[in-house]
């Protein structure tokens, strides 16, 4: 199949490493984004094993794992400190090959920017519509500029425009929780490979190292959305955390107002489709998803990958992106709901239930939770066979 021009709208994790993708693979890309400056973009970020394997075929697997800290071992607590549960995660390194990895999320967009080149990027330039014609497709922006294509990729984030556009009807779901994250220079106190995540009722904190620069934090609870616009989210935060374990107060404190960002947290859904005759989605645009699973980035760069390849090596438009939606949909939507799911659980408010989850995650055999973690982190490079994307 011979596509003249893929067009993407949104210059984040998915559409940088499809561009990337096919780039390798002789396609001509033009990404628009909306933003002025993606390299200013902070806070930490996980990628998990799926997503370094995915990475490996355009060889950027290295580089991230040179910028980022890797995680050894998952540690569970209390509020009040008391352990549920310890994992290691070499196991899953040796079950699946790669390592779950977190670094600044500046820091992940410069590898990628690097990798794309300045050519074909268009910032400033936000998506505000479409529309198909029997040989293209007319991206619109917000200057009122037209560009035309054979495919447009809406991977503009969880408020999508294009798929907005695509599924009129389409909502976005509040899980019930906002989220504060933030970064804390204090490298001290967390050792370094370590993943902690602490459990209240209704209210949660978790954080880890980003290697000897800092530690990535987030503080989650349950409230009304749209409710923390705070002069001072410090105050607040301490207010809140100010009976918990070593070292939740202590990371708070070290961290300045300046870099803590509050958002509500959303998913939605599943799609039963993503894909019009010239338009298709991918990552967040594609399926929203809770954080709880680390899977954000990771389902993302899956679908760039897996998208590249079935364009590269399939006879027409759209058997290419039959076989994107018959691949990605099942897979991502389990993931959606199992996010969604766990969110709630480490939400509970309920004394009883909040002291029987406690008692689940301390008796559950850490050989039980990492086949959970398996099945979410393999990536299938069998579907990447035959095309030239595949190391």
């Amino acid at each position: 199949m011979k596509l003249r021009k893929i067009l993407i709208a949104g210059a984040g994790i998915g559409g940088l490493t499809l561009g990337i993708a096919l780039r390798r693979l002789g396609f001509e890309v033009e990404i628009y984004e909306k933003a002025s400056n993606l390299l200013t973009i902070g806070w930490g970020i996980a990628v998990a094993p799926n997503g370094l394997l995915a990475l490996r075929h355009i060889d950027l697997d290295q580089p991230v794992l040179q910028a980022a800290s890797t995680i050894c071992q998952v540690q569970m607590k209390t509020s009040a400190g008391k352990k549920l549960k310890e994992i290691s995660l070499g196991a899953l390194e040796a079950r699946v090959g790669g390592s779950v990895v977190t670094l600044n999320r500046g820091e992940l967009y410069k590898i990628f920017l690097e990798a794309f080149g300045e050519s074909g990027l268009y910032i400033s330039n936000a998506a505000s519509g479409f529309r198909e014609e029997k040989e293209q497709v007319i991206l619109t922006l917000n200057n009122g500029k037209e560009v035309e294509g054979d495919l447009l990729v809406g991977a503009d984030g969880i408020r999508s425009t294009i798929r907005q556009q695509l599924f009129p009807n389409a909502e976005l779901h509040y899980s019930g929780y906002t989220a504060w994250r933030g970064l804390s220079e204090e490298t001290n106190l967390l050792s370094e490979g370590i993943y902690l995540s602490i459990l209240g009722r209704g209210i949660r904190f978790g954080c880890t190292s980003l290697g000897n620069k800092s530690i990535s934090w987030y503080a989650t609870y349950l409230t009304s959305p749209g409710q923390e616009e705070v002069d001072s989210p410090q105050t607040l935060l301490m207010k809140r955390y100010q009976d918990w374990c070593f070292p939740v107060s202590e990371i708070i404190a070290s961290t300045p107002n300046s870099s803590m960002k509050q958002s509500d947290i959303y998913d939605a859904n599943p799609l039963a489709l993503w894909s019009s005759q010239r338009v298709t989605l991918l990552g967040d645009a594609a399926h929203p998803m809770t954080p709880n699973m680390n899977q954000g980035a990771g389902q993302t760069i899956e679908d760039a990958i897996i998208l590249a390849s079935l364009l590269h090596k399939s006879s027409t438009l759209q058997e290419a992106l039959n076989l994107y939606e018959y691949h990605r949909i099942p897979r991502t939507s389990q993931i959606v709901k199992q996010s969604r799911k766990s969110g709630k659980i480490e939400h509970l408010q309920n004394p009883i239930l909040w002291s029987l989850r406690n008692a689940i995650y301390a008796w559950t055999p850490v050989e039980i939770l990492l086949k959970q973690l398996v099945i979410v982190s393999k990536f299938n490079s069998a579907l990447l066979a035959d095309s030239q994307i595949s190391n």
